[in-house]
């Protein structure tokens, strides 16, 4: 089981992430900005003892500079690298090709985040 969930939608199925982590996992969230809200059950949250963390992600990447945001970006890419992360991500490697991700992405789904290597 996994120790750490991610949420950036909000909405009823983070209750479904909650059911899915180890006992003393993480879950942040940080979306739920589209008026999504979070539900979930308190038994999983309690009994399982759940630490739940929330930011609002756009104002903490207002606040870094360029360079913060890049070294931030590289550290997530290798720790998903290194652990062989294969939940279905869209790669693009050039901001020409940020439209038709961005499509397969969100219109037509099948893949989950976008990820802008180097």
């Amino acid at each position: 089981s996994p120790v750490l969930a991610l949420n950036g939608v909000g909405g009823p199925y983070f209750n479904e992430l909650l059911k899915a982590l180890e006992k003393s996992s993480t879950a942040v969230t940080f979306g739920a900005q589209h008026g999504f809200r979070l539900n979930w059950t308190g038994s999983h949250h309690f009994y399982n003892d759940l630490a739940i963390k929330g930011f609002f992600l756009p104002a903490y990447v207002n606040s870094l500079s360029y360079e913060a945001r890049q070294a931030q970006l590289e550290f997530v890419l290798e720790r998903f690298s290194k652990a062989k992360f294969a939940y279905p991500t869209e790669a693009v490697t050039s901001l020409d090709a940020l439209p038709a991700a961005w499509d397969k992405t969100f219109v037509e789904g099948g893949s989950k985040a976008i990820f802008t290597p180097k």
